[in-house]
């Protein structure tokens, strides 16, 4: 309970400091706007405007239709700006409030898709195609383990992504001896110190049940880094009642593809899983996510996030992230 009191106060926080800083921005651009356009044009100005106009018109008869499409474009532009001029201050305030909120909105919805990038290359792709955020991890061929200090360095520090990182020794199950989850922790700690964005983790028992001691543990550890639960919970035997398990580990959100090969074919329980949750904790659909599927997906289930690798294979056999699918795929869950 004191940790989750203590994760609510930062997030809290966060968002107040953030709204905060939001409020400053939008009451300077209001400022601008009352200072630089009156509402009253002047009958000089409005003489000046003509006069010009008559200059153009001459213009336009001596260099022909290329002077015309130039005069034509300046004059369009000059109207739009004694439109603007002569609104009201609360109209200009409305239209910069919902440019800005449609920005901050186009932004919060690009958060919302997570590319998998096994290398860090094909993070630096998805960055080029427009994405935000990305699970990070190396071998993808054997389902993802944890990528080099290196990779993670470079993908928070220079790329400037918002990385989630996959903490994983090794493919195979999920079942993990001692060793392996000391170097597990190694490696959230160290992810906690490069600054990334979240981990990702996944624990079973044997018998497919979830291992909630583990999870828990992680999730303790990781504070106040938010834990994902990866698609390790696609191989527990009771879905739903892992669903609240992991809610009650404290992880914030569960990597899935409804327990089927691809998303689009567990939509079904997909859907299940995000009614169920209720908004306790976020589902993010993923395997077999193309920019063609993905909207219809998002829609059929109602899954709040969405993560697609957008992969090619290369000439030499290697998978890598293809920054046009990222773009379309964007373009596609942005258009919803």
């Amino acid at each position: 309970r004191q940790i989750l009191f203590v994760d609510l106060w930062i997030v809290h926080s966060l968002v107040e400091l953030v709204l905060h800083g939001v409020d400053i921005v939008v009451q300077s651009l209001f400022k601008f706007v009352d200072t630089n356009h009156g509402e009253k044009v002047t009958e000089t100005d409005e003489d000046k405007t003509e006069t010009e106009n008559e200059g153009e018109a001459s213009d336009e008869h001596r260099h022909g239709e290329e002077g015309s499409r130039r005069i034509h474009g300046t004059q369009h532009a000059g109207k739009s700006k004694l439109f603007f001029s002569r609104c009201s201050p609360d109209i200009k305030k409305n239209y910069l409030c919902g440019h800005y909120y449609h920005r901050l909105y186009s932004v919060m919805k690009k958060d919302q898709i997570e590319i998998c990038c096994g290398s860090i290359q094909s993070a630096a792709n998805a960055k080029a195609g427009g994405a935000v955020r990305v699970e990070l991890c190396q071998g993808l061929v054997e389902g993802g383990t944890t990528p080099s200090p290196a990779t993670i360095d470079y993908a928070v520090k220079e790329l400037g992504l918002k990385v989630f990182v996959l903490v994983r020794p090794r493919g195979g199950d999920f079942c993990y001896n001692e060793l392996e989850i000391r170097t597990m922790e190694e490696d959230v700690a160290y992810c906690k110190k490069a600054g990334v964005a979240g981990i990702v983790v996944g624990f079973l028992h044997q018998d497919g049940t979830i291992n909630t001691e583990l999870t828990r543990r992680f999730v303790e550890l990781s504070a106040p880094l938010p834990v994902t639960f990866h698609r390790a919970f696609d191989e527990c035997s009771e879905p739903l009642k892992a669903l609240e398990q992991i809610i009650e580990c404290g992880c914030k959100r569960i990597l899935t593809s409804g327990c089927r090969p691809t998303a689009m074919e567990g939509a079904e329980l997909l859907q299940q899983l995000v009614q169920q949750a209720d908004g306790r904790i976020q589902i993010l659909a993923g395997s077999g996510v193309t920019p063609e599927n993905a909207a219809a997906l998002k829609q059929k289930t109602g899954v709040p996030e969405i993560h697609g690798s957008c992969k090619f294979t290369r000439a030499d056999g290697a998978w890598e992230t293809d920054p046009e699918a990222v773009r379309r795929l964007v373009t596609e869950l942005q258009a919803l």
